[in-house]
């Protein structure tokens, strides 16, 4: 079995826009500068 990638994209601020990329590299924690960031309000 294989696979194919068309495309990645990182999101950097979770459930904002992310942007494409032609390569990422992979951490621990997944794709480096991917969904590092959240907004929260006060109420969290």
């Amino acid at each position: 079995m294989s696979f194919t990638v068309s495309s990645i994209y990182i999101y950097p601020v979770k459930s904002l826009a992310g942007f494409s990329v032609t390569e990422a590299a992979v951490t621990a924690k997944g794709f480096e500068h991917d969904r590092r960031w959240m907004l929260v309000d006060k109420a969290g």
